[in-house]
């Protein structure tokens, strides 16, 4: 780990190993350039305004994929491909729906093993394929609010694969930012695995 908090290339920080690419993870990086984000909530008839600030407790995950960057894209926008990865360990996805276009409303819902039912919603910001998605994250837990967030993911090719940029804000302090960091982790693992099963049914 250097100073800035980044983990070196191939130097993973979860417990499970991913084959087919190589991570890095980094989080609380407190410089975005200041900026904030105001976006209204996605539920219909709602009108209240979110305002999601860059700041220390910001969580950013980078990791090369050895796949180009569309096929690691679609698996961001493709109702069947999230449902193979998008729930930590643990738990199964339920349900899935996307409308991947600015202004598009995108649901996820998964259970845990102990029946703990989970939606994570929101609204799409940017779809630029296959460079770049920003969209709105609110997750409830069992109908109860527990996170309303702002994600963006970029996309960018490194020879013949890609480097994924993932950074979420949004939390309130640096422990919840752990907390979803570890299930991002678990996540991305089932993202790598996915890919590359879908390599090898091509192959």
């Amino acid at each position: 780990m250097d100073n800035d908090g980044r983990a070196a290339f191939g130097q993973s920080l979860w417990p499970k190993s991913m084959s087919g690419c190589r991570l890095i993870v980094a989080f609380g990086q407190g410089d975005f350039g200041g900026w904030a984000k105001g976006c209204r909530s996605s539920r219909p008839g709602d009108e209240s305004e979110t305002v999601f600030v860059s700041r220390q407790s910001d969580l950013v995950i980078e990791i090369l994929f050895d796949a180009p960057r569309e096929q690691v894209f679609r698996n961001w926008i493709d109702a069947n491909k999230i449902q193979t990865w998008f729930a930590p360990d643990g738990f199964e996805v339920t349900a899935c729906s996307v409308e991947a276009y600015p202004g598009g409303k995108w649901q996820v819902a998964y259970r845990s093993s102990h029946g703990v039912e989970y939606v994570e919603y929101g609204e799409f910001r940017t779809v630029d394929e296959p460079e770049r998605l920003i969209f709105t994250l609110t997750q409830t837990e069992s109908g109860r609010t527990v996170l309303a967030s702002l994600v963006t993911v970029t996309f960018s090719s490194v020879g013949s694969g890609t480097r994924m940029t993932f950074h979420q804000s949004g939390f309130e302090t640096p422990a919840r930012r752990d907390d979803f960091r570890e299930g991002w982790g678990e996540c991305f693992r089932k993202l790598t695995e996915s890919i590359e099963r879908s390599k090898a049914d091509a192959g």
